[in-house]
């Protein structure tokens, strides 16, 4: 980018998605139980240990 020139930089963080059974585990009784499932859970989040994804922008000329 030259010198006086305006541009940006867009950062993305990459996503994965998981599902299944979710198991949730407690130190003490919840409503008589210290393990919990969620079945049929889907969930999306960003990946562990991943930067993103930095692109460049410059105005349309």
């Amino acid at each position: 980018m030259p010198a006086g020139q305006v541009g940006w930089a867009d950062r993305n963080t990459h996503l994965q998605s998981a599902s299944g059974t979710y198991e949730l585990h407690h130190k003490s009784k919840h409503w008589g139980h210290y393990v919990w499932y969620v079945k049929n859970f889907s969930g999306t989040g960003p990946v562990p240990q991943e930067a993103g994804v930095v692109s460049p922008g410059t105005p349309a000329s």
